[in-house]
C-alpha cells in the first residue's frame, strides 16, 4: 500500500467517498492520509475525480516525521503494521 496526502476544496466534500474509512484519515477539513494501492498520484486523483471541477491535490507521502494528534499517529501506525 502506498501514503498520499490528498488535499480538496471545501466544496467538493465528496471527494474521499470511495475510499474506505480504514483507508483514510482526515488531518482537518479537506486534508486526509489516505493509504491506497494505486501507484500514482495521477491515478489515485483520477479515482477520488479530482479535475477542474473538483479542484484538489494527491502527493506521495513515502516518509513521514514529526507529532500529530494521537489519532493520527495510530492510524499511520495501523497502516504501517498491515
Amino acid at each position: 500500500m502506498n501514503l498520499y496526502l490528498v488535499v480538496v476544496d471545501s466544496d467538493y466534500p465528496g471527494a474521499l467517498e470511495n475510499v474506505s474509512e480504514q483507508d483514510r484519515c482526515e488531518i482537518r477539513d479537506g486534508v486526509w492520509f489516505v493509504v491506497s494501492d494505486v501507484d500514482t498520484t495521477a491515478a489515485l486523483a483520477e479515482r477520488l475525480g479530482i479535475d477542474s471541477d473538483h479542484p484538489g491535490i494527491v502527493v506521495s507521502a513515502r516518509f513521514y516525521s514529526g507529532v500529530a494528534l494521537s489519532s493520527v499517529v495510530e492510524k499511520l501506525r495501523s497502516w504501517e503494521d498491515g
